[in-house]
């Protein structure tokens, strides 16, 4: 009982100078009104609010799965296109080829994007008479097979060309004297 009176008398020995209340004796900060005897001024806290948890959204497809999902359904639906006559199996053609150009030239980009701009030279060399055709089978062969990091997008390409390839088969099919020297309509 003796140590709790000690403790009230020096509590009493050093109040607040701002709200009055007791303070042990070494104490320097005021525990009521925040005072600090240091400084001179009072402390101020703020009492925070727990932000609301947002709802996680919905999981979304990436842009790479989004590719992948397009590029099998190309390499399927466009010779399923091919099969029915030769007048889809030219549209299907066209539509391969475009979707091989626009792979390429994304190729070219990539190599530029991750800083193989001698790679991405290669590619654009194929615009040149009688080089281009070496440049285009080098880009081809190591760029859009195993220099690229891109995957997804070499996954694209790959599958632009296996399809024109599988078009150009399927024409084959339906029409073999487009094939041949002659021609169509042609006498032999």
């Amino acid at each position: 009982m003796d140590d709790y009176l000690g403790d009230v008398q020096a509590a009493d020995a050093n109040p607040c100078p701002t709200c009055g209340t007791g303070r042990a004796a070494d104490a320097v900060v005021c525990m009521q009104c925040g005072f600090d005897s240091s400084s001179g001024r009072a402390m101020k806290t703020k009492v925070g609010k727990d932000k609301p948890k947002r709802a996680r959204p919905a999981p979304r497809m990436s842009s790479g799965m989004v590719c992948v999902i397009i590029a099998l359904a190309m390499l399927v639906v466009l010779p399923l296109v091919a099969l029915a006559s030769p007048e889809t199996a030219a549209l299907a053609l066209i539509v391969a080829g475009l979707w091989a150009f626009v792979a390429y030239i994304y190729m070219i980009g990539a190599a530029f994007r991750d800083d193989d701009k001698f790679w991405g030279i290669i590619g654009l060399l194929v615009l040149v008479p009688l080089l281009g055709g070496l440049c285009w089978l080098a880009f081809v062969l190591y760029y859009c097979t195993i220099g690229s990091q891109r995957g997804v997008r070499k996954l694209s390409y790959w599958a632009s060309l296996v399809t024109v390839w599988i078009i150009l088969g399927i024409m084959y099919m339906h029409n073999p004297e487009l094939f041949t020297d002659a021609g169509p309509g042609a006498v032999p």
